[in-house]
């Protein structure tokens, strides 16, 4: 069941509730308003006496007295004569019920009038000690004008309540729920692979305004992912292409004059070299879709300070002449996946080794503060164009094309930092070297 039908059902039954309810009001003051008279009429039946003296005194021509302006009172002697009329209501003179269907000393009953204007009215039959009867009759005509009086006015207090509540479902259905629908139509385009419009979508509330800025969002990070992965595509595709078209064409070389020795020796190493190459290559795609993955982190205790002396020792190994400086004074503890945040560490290392001079010294520095821990890489060789910086951690991205590398190195570093909720960076300026840098949370010691 839909939401616009839910809406329109409990609209509906709360229109019902208050139809019923009104209905029963009236009918509870009619029943009220009946008792009433029959509390008086049963009052004038336990006083038979009054109703004898009545009829001895043939008072009819007199008033009626106090209470009884709207009361009939009759009298059929013992002989079974006629009803004999002692009072009438002082409204309606005529006035004279139909007593033909009562039983005597029975509660009062609605009956007919034989004359008068106000027909029907509730009336009883005493029996008097003399062996007569008394009648008492009291016309429902007050009490009918009092209940319909109160009808018409729960007629228009219902009818308002009921046109509040049928603007109220408008306002929810096409300010609230219609904006929703269009968005949950946009929404399901974009799984589709579309790009609906969204500008002719209505945002009469917040919530809607905030739910259309959520798929315009959905709708550019789609768009945003869509256009990246075209990119990572074309841009895999023409990393290994050139290495292929390499290996093609020393093949072919050498294939060409297999029995020159000196051509053949020298196609089979550049082939190995490309291979070594693609060999790379395909290794750092493979580890920046693992990263992508976001797998869980096998995440510890993790001293920063160890993590990056043992990177230093092991590049010093690599380069022995190459000046790599360590500047730490105490353990730095985070939670981090030591595998992976060795990882990062490294990959800022080799790449400041990498594209510097073989002269240049590359500082390691290890920082702290009390909610982060800070690493940095710093170089003083000749820094790096204003305009390649924003790009550095762009996959594939290698600034001027003799950079060597895949591109991917920081590319790497950067999905591994994001992991560990970190943030990263480069200062640099053309003759003033480069600082890498990254921070990731401290755990602390009460941790």
């Amino acid at each position: 069941m839909s939401l616009r039908t839910r809406v329109l059902l409990v609209f509906l039954l709360i229109g019902l509730t208050i139809v019923s309810g009104a209905v029963l009001t009236a009918r509870v003051q009619r029943v009220h308003l009946v008792n009433q008279i029959d509390d008086r009429i049963s009052k004038l039946a336990d006083a038979p006496k009054f109703i004898e003296k009545r009829a001895l005194a043939n008072r009819i021509d007199k008033p009626a007295g106090a209470g009884l302006s709207d009361t009939y009172l009759g009298y059929i002697d013992t002989k079974g004569g006629s009803l004999q009329t002692l009072s009438t209501p002082d409204d309606d003179p005529e006035f004279m019920p139909d007593i033909r269907s009562l039983t005597p000393d029975q509660p009062p009953a609605t009956v007919r009038t034989l004359a008068g204007k106000a027909s029907p009215a509730r009336a009883t039959l005493v029996s008097l000690g003399s062996g007569a009867m008394g009648v008492v009759a009291i016309s429902l005509e007050a009490a009918d004008r009092a209940t319909s009086q109160l009808r018409t006015t729960l007629a228009f207090v219902v009818l308002g309540i009921l046109l509040a509540l049928a603007l109220l479902a408008w306002w929810i259905l096409r300010l609230g729920i219609r904006p929703m629908r269009e968005l949950t139509t946009a929404a399901t385009e974009v799984a589709r692979g579309h790009s609906p419009d969204m500008s002719s979508v209505n945002e009469p509330t917040r919530e809607a305004s905030e739910l259309k800025a959520a798929v315009n969002n959905l709708i550019s990070t789609a768009k945003s992912n869509e256009a990246r992965m075209r990119q990572f595509v074309q841009d895999a595709s023409h990393e290994l292409r050139t290495p292929l078209t390499t290996l093609r064409g020393y093949a072919s070389h050498a294939s060409g004059d297999p029995q020159n020795t000196a051509v053949v020796a020298d196609a089979l190493t550049r082939i190995g070299e490309e291979s070594m190459r693609m060999s790379r290559l395909v290794d750092d795609l493979l580890t920046l879709a693992r990263s992508d993955e976001r797998d869980q982190l096998l995440t510890a205790e993790v001293d920063m300070t160890a993590v990056v002396t043992d990177v230093a020792a092991d590049l010093r190994v690599v380069q022995p002449d190459r000046e790599l400086l360590v500047s730490a004074t105490e353990s730095v503890m985070v939670a981090a996946d030591r595998a992976l945040i060795t990882q990062a560490v490294l990959a800022l290392a080799s790449n400041a080794l990498r594209h510097t001079p073989t002269g240049a010294t590359v500082t390691m520095t290890v920082a702290t503060s009390t909610d982060e821990a800070r690493v940095s890489v710093h170089d003083n060789g000749p820094g790096i164009d204003p305009e390649d910086q924003p790009h550095l951690f762009d996959r594939f991205y290698r600034g001027a094309s003799t950079r060597p590398g895949t591109g991917l190195g920081l590319a790497i570093f950067a999905s591994i930092i994001e992991r560990h909720s970190g943030t990263y960076g480069v200062e640099s300026s053309p003759g003033a070297g480069s600082t890498f840098w990254f921070s990731v949370p401290r755990r602390r010691e009460t941790d």
